[in-house]
């Protein structure tokens, strides 16, 4: 998990190059989430996500224009999405999140500032592999919940508590064993012990029907020891199958 990895994968991603190359020498870039996480992995690229800080939204949809077509959908979140080449790009201004404790999807109230720490962003992430950043200027890896321990310990760990990180959030739930299964990792015991006691409350899961389909079909369709793993949890046992196709369909 050296540095390196990133200094070569920044070096040789045009998309990334190009936008670097346009945006004022003030603002400040940094690679974040899951590609992050890939990256020191050595796993494939699926997605590529950017944090700009020290520069206005407006500003940056100007800038971002020049280079190719900008998706503004997620506008109004402080995120913006620009194609260069075949290469879609998620370029987002730092964002501190407040949860409506509903368990539903994207229930938050956002706040995205140009001039919001790097930590504050991450700070609103489901698990501590996922809040990494790589500065791209200064090429260094910001790592300030312990994520890259946690990779190679080969463990699942929510930032923050777990018990509430789930209960912000129900999906999490079956990201957090989705992602078990794809990385063929453990959990971190404070974790398990609290995705498995809110799995308890599986009929009121606030999980809307096309996340819950997807994930629990990806879910199953992993090597038959995380099948178990996610019986153990509750969530594919026979009840919860039942649940499932009655409310969801699937």
């Amino acid at each position: 998990m050296l540095p390196s990895a990133m200094v070569n994968f920044t070096a040789s991603t045009q998309g990334i190059k190009t936008i670097l190359a346009r945006l004022p020498k003030s603002a400040e870039v940094f690679l974040v989430g899951g590609a992050v996480r890939d990256i020191l992995l050595k796993r494939k690229i699926k997605d590529l996500d950017l944090l700009v800080r020290k520069i206005s939204l407006n500003q940056l949809k100007s800038q971002l224009k020049n280079l190719g077509a900008v998706d503004s959908k997620g506008e109004k979140w402080g995120v913006l999405t620009v194609k260069i080449g075949k290469q879609a790009i998620d370029v987002a201004l730092p964002r501190r999140e407040k949860a409506k404790n509903t368990g539903k999807y994207f229930d938050f109230e956002i706040t995205a500032k140009p001039n919001l720490p790097v930590k504050t962003d991450l700070k609103r992430r489901d698990f501590t592999i996922n809040a990494l950043a790589w500065d791209l200027k200064k090429a260094k890896l910001l790592d300030p919940f312990g994520g890259v321990a946690d990779l190679r310990k080969k463990q699942i760990s929510t930032v923050g508590q777990p018990k509430q990180r789930f209960a912000e959030d129900h999906s999490r739930i079956l990201r957090a064993l989705r992602l078990a299964a794809e990385l063929n990792f453990k959990f971190e015991p404070k974790t398990w012990a609290a995705l498995v006691k809110t799995v308890k409350t599986l009929p009121q899961l606030n999980i809307r029907p096309k996340i819950w389909r997807m994930e629990l079909k990806k879910i199953t369709q992993q090597k038959k020891p995380f099948q178990v793993l996610c019986q153990k949890a509750g969530l594919v046992s026979v009840a919860g199958r039942r649940f499932a196709a009655k409310k969801y369909g699937y």
